[in-house]
């Protein structure tokens, strides 16, 4: 196993300091900078990737924040629109920050017209050295699939891309996403199983996608926990939207052992080098 594994998938919700946008799908608890450490430590990461979550918006304070409280060690994924200034993004970058998220599936966007139009004004205004993580359903990949192939730029698509394990790996969506996987302008993090999952941990019915995934371009792949595990696809729909939510219970150190054994030897690649060269890291001093 490698000893400076990337955790290119986390979130830190401080509501006192930094409170969430009015309107939200959700309210999360409390997962401070300080909560991310002790996790860090547990799963054996040096390196971490904050990922803006849906609660706060385009306001990115709060992960700005907990950069700067990770003495430049970390890297974050924003999202932003036109609105902000070219010193704005370059304050961010000198911060950490590279690459801005297209968060689609939060609101049930599963319109292509919409996915195409908000693609293309966010790479309009964004550096051409950032990526663009995707958080979108896999019909809404397939309407970008042209797009995703054919660009310079480098895109990261979220949570395994959400497979319909009930499909298998033939499937028509699975094999499109493999082919954009091949292209080499798509990676894809191996974060939030249990969002796909039929089982329990360990997650079995994900191992044929895992290895699938590997065999085309384990130069390609990114391991993520999804810490602290919001409750995503098993949220209470009845719920309010401001009725705080608790966490999953999930054990991180199954998921990686489940990845490291499915890696075998491209492990350092999966764990470590990939992020590195993505996310253009600058070391793996503690935390």
């Amino acid at each position: 196993m490698t000893s400076a594994i990337c955790d290119a998938h986390v979130h830190v919700f401080e509501p006192q300091k930094f409170p969430y946008v009015t309107t939200r799908r959700f309210t999360p608890g409390v997962a401070t900078v300080q909560d991310l450490r002790v996790h860090l430590d547990k799963v054996g990461a040096s390196q971490v990737v904050l990922v803006q979550p849906s609660v706060y918006g385009e306001n990115n304070d709060c992960l700005l924040s907990a950069l700067t409280a990770l003495s430049g060690n970390a890297r974050g994924v924003v999202v932003l629109t036109n609105a902000i200034s070219g010193k704005e993004i370059d304050s961010m970058h000198q911060m950490g920050v590279r690459g801005a998220r297209l968060n689609l599936l939060v609101d049930h966007t599963a319109d292509p017209d919409v996915a195409i139009s908000k693609l293309a004004e966010l790479e309009a205004f964004i550096p051409p050295e950032w990526h663009i993580q995707l958080h979108v359903s896999s019909d809404v990949l397939g309407a970008l699939f042209s797009h995703i192939e054919n660009s310079s730029r480098k895109f990261v698509l979220d949570h395994l891309g959400l497979p319909d394990v009930t499909l298998g790996t033939h499937s028509f969506a699975w094999q499109r996403q493999l082919a954009l996987l091949k292209s080499g302008n798509l990676y894809v993090k191996l974060s939030a199983p249990y969002l796909s999952s039929k089982s329990l941990s360990p997650y079995a019915d994900l191992d044929p996608f895992l290895d699938s995934l590997l065999l085309i371009r384990p130069d390609r792949l990114l391991w993520g926990s999804n810490w602290p595990h919001t409750q995503g696809t098993s949220r209470n729909a009845s719920a309010a939207s401001d009725a705080v939510e608790e966490f999953r219970v999930v054990d991180e150190s199954l998921w990686l052992r489940q990845c490291t054994v499915a890696a075998g030897s491209s492990a350092v690649a999966v764990f470590e080098e990939n992020a590195r060269r993505l996310y253009d890291h600058p070391g793996c001093d503690s935390y």
